[in-house]
């Protein structure tokens, strides 16, 4: 028989890995006059509004530790930031500017926020506490900074940099901004980054101005692009396993959701009804019940 802090362990383990019970897709739609924030299981169960609020809902993010949900909403001409439970209740205004603060990425142990703001001007990035006080200007280079990304083990804050003309990926230490590295340097442009769950790799989204497609770097910072079944395929998130990506593409009439393999292959049509649009994918584990 096991001793009981072994069964602890192994019921722990079993529960964390218990796929769609355990995880959480997130996802802004628009299916009538303001896009809101959709929530639903990884196998296309349980499909509903998180919150509806009067304004565009728009970059939800999921804290996997404390289970809130921050995201940006467009209301009386300019974007603020709120926050809220999984269950849609305890809903928290954190900013409240006549500037933009958008793309929001919670700190892994949630105590921070990092997101994407003008109110100084042009797109800088810009730090705080998880209630909204005690902001701080992370970058202060004058030119466009933008979707920050906190990577899983809380080390860097990954962002897309618009120089003389491009965006490209860079990553920069979460406490030394002043220290960012450039990952891509191309004619392409390179938005929307997400981590992988080992903080090795970022999947983002590619364009050519010809066509779109997924794309992954890594620690050898030479990007592998994912063409087949990519070629619209905008706002990638990473599994919790690290196995699978999820995307949004057009197809007929409206926008749905599809999941390849990071190694390549062909996409898969995710199991939820056709939306208007579809917009930045979050795929995380919720908090453990203990």
């Amino acid at each position: 028989m096991l001793a009981l802090p072994a069964l602890l362990v192994m019921l722990a383990s079993n529960r964390a890995g218990a796929g769609p019970l355990s995880e959480v897709i997130l996802f802004a739609a628009r299916t009538d006059r303001y896009t809101q924030i959709q929530m639903v299981r990884p196998d296309g169960r349980d499909l509903g509004l998180l919150i509806r609020l009067r304004g565009d809902c728009r970059q939800p993010d999921l804290c996997s530790r404390t289970g809130l949900v921050v995201f940006a909403v467009h209301e009386h001409g300019s974007w603020n930031l709120y926050r809220v439970d999984l269950s849609g209740r305890n809903l928290q205004r954190l900013t409240s500017s006549p500037s933009d603060d958008r793309h929001p990425s919670w700190s892994p142990d949630g105590t921070r926020i990092v997101f994407e703001t003008n109110r100084w001007g042009s797109e800088e990035l810009a730090v705080m506490n998880a209630d909204g006080t005690g902001l701080r200007r992370l970058t202060s280079d004058q030119t466009i900074n933008r979707f920050p990304t906190w990577s899983p083990d809380g080390s860097r804050i990954a962002f897309v940099g618009w120089r003389q003309g491009s965006s490209d990926l860079y990553t920069t230490p979460a406490e030394n901004p002043d220290r960012a590295t450039r990952l891509t340097d191309n004619f392409y442009a390179d938005v929307t980054p997400a981590w992988s769950p080992d903080s090795r790799h970022l999947v983002y989204g590619s364009w050519n101005h010809l066509r779109g497609f997924l794309a992954v770097i890594g620690p050898e910072a030479v990007p592998r692009r994912l063409l087949q079944g990519t070629e619209s395929a905008s706002y990638p998130a990473w599994s919790p396993d690290g196995r699978q990506l999820l995307f949004t593409a057009r197809t007929g009439n409206g926008a749905a959701l599809f999941m390849v393999p990071v190694e390549g292959g062909s996409p898969t049509l995710f199991p939820t009804p056709l939306f208007t649009a579809v917009y930045d994918l979050v795929w995380k584990r919720r908090p453990l019940p203990w």
